[in-house]
């Protein structure tokens, strides 16, 4: 039986867009096993090789490391993380893996300037370098990644890691008002929702400026953080205002979703973000920050709106213009679930197989 082993830093996030790679590789007859560095549950595979974040442990990593594949002996090595690639793919070439993946799923360096952009994008020279396929999630990135290999760039489907299910909560009815009632918001308040870590280059500093400055007066609107917790806003701000909610980390967000009417993209950087593509599936309007990354799936004021440098007052006068006018709103919902369809988990599946054929 083939061997697959893939290498994600974060389980939480890989459960999202690893397992259901691991899932289409099973059924068709691969024996696969997800390596992860944190959050893993007890059945999971726990090796620490975030070696940018522990560096003094680099002796006992790279033992477990090369333990790992050597016993295994796998017949693909899949990487999906620009930082935690290297040493794994390091390991897969000293240990002649033949096929080493390397999965780029967003190109972090065009998010900052400086030393960290220089860094980072020399991360990404290595990583395509070592690996001998390079699979990436949108065109955008396939352009960007082209300008530092002239190895050829895959993507599967017309992208994402793993494709959107358009099959979930098909046929459940999701109460809004029970919704709202659980977290004693009245009925006509308006539900805006941010999804992301608590940094910069994911727009946390950015979506906390344009709440103070145009949304918070307003009793009404509630901003929902997801990924962010309490100590999170208050490393930015001492106070929360009352309408404003961190709520963690959530596993199931399409509640969260299906109650937002808005949804704030501000990162400063994107791969091919996913929830601005659950947004689009359960008809959540998305204001984003006009970057290169998110233009294959926003068109401005025809599937969502882009706004430049995340300038606060356009977001409040979209809101207010969205808001009083109806059937704007209905055209952005209707032009954005059809967007939504070109992603679906199926068909990327379907392809992502006849892509492992080749091996």
């Amino acid at each position: 039986m083939k061997r697959i082993i893939h290498f994600h830093p974060n389980w939480n996030y890989a459960d999202k867009f690893i397992n259901p790679l691991i899932k289409a590789e099973e059924e068709i007859g691969y024996e696969s096993q997800l390596v992860t560095a944190l959050n893993n549950p007890i059945n999971n595979l726990q090796i620490d090789f975030q070696i940018l974040k522990t560096p003094y442990k680099l002796p006992v990593i790279i033992f477990k490391l090369v333990k790992l594949l050597y016993i295994n002996r796998p017949d693909i090595v899949f990487c999906h993380n620009t930082t935690s690639s290297v040493l794994p793919l390091i390991i897969a070439r000293i240990l002649f893996i033949k096929n080493i993946i390397y999965f780029n799923h967003g190109v972090p360096f065009i998010g900052y300037q400086g030393f960290f952009r220089y860094f980072l994008r020399g991360l990404e020279k290595i990583n395509c370098a070592l690996s001998t396929n390079i699979i990436t999630v949108s065109n955008e990135m396939r352009l960007i990644l082209g300008n530092i290999t002239k190895k050829k760039i895959e993507i599967i489907n017309n992208g994402s890691a793993c494709g959107i299910d358009l099959e979930k909560n098909k046929n459940e009815k999701i109460n809004v008002t029970k919704l709202k009632k659980k977290l004693n918001f009245g009925l006509k308040d308006k539900i805006f929702l941010f999804i992301g870590r608590p940094n910069k280059r994911k727009g946390f500093h950015d979506v906390i400026k344009i709440w103070e400055k145009k949304f918070s007066f307003n009793k009404n609107f509630k901003l929902i953080l997801l990924g962010i917790d309490s100590l999170d806003f208050k490393k930015i701000n001492k106070t929360i205002p009352k309408n404003v909610f961190p709520l963690s980390f959530v596993k199931n967000i399409d509640d969260y979703h299906f109650m937002a009417d808005y949804f704030f993209m501000t990162s400063h950087h994107e791969g091919l973000n996913y929830s601005v593509l659950e947004s689009f599936y359960f008809k959540t309007i998305v204001l984003s920050n006009n970057i290169p990354s998110v233009l294959e799936l926003v068109n401005d004021r025809e599937t969502g709106f882009l706004i430049n440098k995340n300038c606060p007052k356009n977001f409040y006068d979209i809101v207010n213009e969205c808001e009083k006018n109806i059937n704007l709103k209905r055209k952005i919902v209707k032009n954005a679930s059809k967007v939504v369809t070109k992603y679906d988990r199926k068909k990327f599946m379907k392809n992502y197989k006849k892509f492992l054929e080749q091996f």
